[in-house]
């Protein structure tokens, strides 16, 4: 009896990393290292007014919102795509 992970693989087969996996792990870390050698601040200004913030925040938060908002629209694509065929 083997124990079936949610993946479909079983505890003794090992886990490939996909190209994709790996590029985006690759960006973060670029993206980590340029945000934390910009430390001094910066002055953002919105519609509403104006806040002062490290530099580092003004790189990565726009960053990680991008990435999570690319992998809404994969998961999204994905899911529909198996319903339209299945």
């Amino acid at each position: 009896m083997t124990s079936e992970h949610p993946a479909g693989q079983s505890a003794a087969e090992p886990r490939r990393v996909s190209g994709r996996l790996i590029f985006a792990m690759v960006l973060v870390a670029i993206v980590l290292v340029f945000a934390l050698v910009n430390l001094e601040d910066a002055r953002v200004d919105f519609v509403f007014g104006q806040v002062t913030l490290p530099v580092f925040f003004v790189i990565a938060i726009p960053a990680f919102l991008g990435f999570g908002a690319g992998e809404l629209v994969s998961h999204h694509r994905v899911t529909r795509r198996r319903k339209h065929s299945g």
